[in-house]
């Protein structure tokens, strides 16, 4: 609080709305870093502030003019809500159905079911297994549910083989790459399409498949070398005992929300051929919600269990970006660094 009141007492800028909105984004940026209050809160915090301290202008007129809190407000809220809270549910309700019916599982034990009992290809199917799991479940359960599947390999081992903690260090690296890889694995991802959709011409997700596969592919090998030339896992092993494939095949729901996902997908791909007809991303984020929800495939409960802090951070996010860029503090601070750097 000394932060935001130094810093509206303090003038560095001739505009008020770029001294209120620099000290805003300082506020903002202080209690994210430390978690002095939770970090949803914040986010709830930011619009307020935003209209209180009439930080947004109204760019369509010359020169710009501050705008009223009554004029801020609807402003502040139709930032907050936009396609980027409709693709981080979208994606929440794809990876809650492939949980749910135990599909990203299932797909987890066939694949590492046939991978041979190598040490060294046993870590590298698992790294791309977590990798590939957490484009789609989020990179945070992704790592639990590949844990899962390779305790009974764990548990044959002590717990200080250089086995078992390659594997471990192999899953969790796996799944922070595999967190980049799909727009819809961390929220980051979302508001970086957010903010390049601004000029008009939104990335389509081939554009980013496009540039984060390869990334991740090159970093799960690179991550690979090197633990196998620090851990040495097969000094000590020689097999592994490989996991037993699941004879149960996909039920009637299993294969709808495969199907389903995969339209979703298809569809996000496509969605430059398709926004005359979409108009954004967002809308089709839709799909599996009305599919899933709609149809029983997924109940209350599983809504309520979305991460509902995830996307109001998202919201506060949003709702400070438009608040930086509207009162004309990003177009500053940018001119400046590149005098700077010139």
């Amino acid at each position: 609080m000394a932060v935001l009141i130094a810093l509206l007492s303090c003038r560095i800028f001739p505009e008020a709305e770029k001294q209120n909105c620099l000290a805003l984004l300082a506020f903002a940026s202080i209690l994210w870093c430390t978690e002095a209050i939770p970090l949803f809160v914040t986010s709830m915090l930011v619009p307020f502030l935003i209209v209180v301290l009439r930080v947004l202008d109204d760019t369509t007129m010359e020169p710009p003019e501050r705008l009223t809190p009554q004029q801020a407000a609807p402003k502040v809220f139709h930032t907050m809500f936009s396609q980027t809270v409709m693709l981080l549910l979208g994606g929440f309700a794809i990876a809650a159905a492939l949980s749910k019916h135990f599909i990203a599982k299932q797909m987890a034990v066939a694949i590492l079911s046939r991978v041979g009992r190598r040490p060294h290809h046993v870590i590298l199917a698992n790294m791309l297994v977590a990798t590939f799991a957490s484009m789609w479940i989020s990179n945070v359960a992704a790592p639990v549910l590949c844990f899962s599947l390779v305790q009974p390999i764990l548990r044959t081992l002590p717990t200080n083989h250089p086995f078992c903690k390659s594997l471990v260090m192999g899953i969790a690296l796996a799944s922070n790459l595999g967190g980049m890889t799909s727009p819809i694995s961390s929220p980051q991802n979302i508001f970086a399409i957010e903010r390049m959709s601004m000029g008009g011409s939104p990335p389509s997700w081939l554009q980013w498949f496009a540039i984060a596969l390869p990334v991740s592919i090159i970093g799960n090998l690179l991550c690979w070398g090197v633990i196998l030339a620090v851990y040495r896992p097969g000094q000590n092993i020689k097999e592994v005992r490989p996991l037993k494939p699941t004879e149960d095949p996909l039920n009637g729901t299993q294969i709808y929300v495969i199907v389903v996902s995969l339209i979703t997908v298809v569809l996000w791909c496509c969605n430059s051929f398709l926004i005359s007809y979409t108009g954004e991303m967002g809308v089709l984020a839709i799909i599996p919600l009305v599919a899933f929800f709609g149809f029983g495939v997924l109940s209350k409960d599983d809504f309520n269990g979305f991460l509902w802090n995830v996307v109001m951070l998202a919201m506060g996010g949003l709702a400070l970006g438009e608040a930086v860029q509207s009162s004309g503090l990003l177009l500053t601070i940018s001119n400046a660094i590149g005098k700077l750097v010139a």
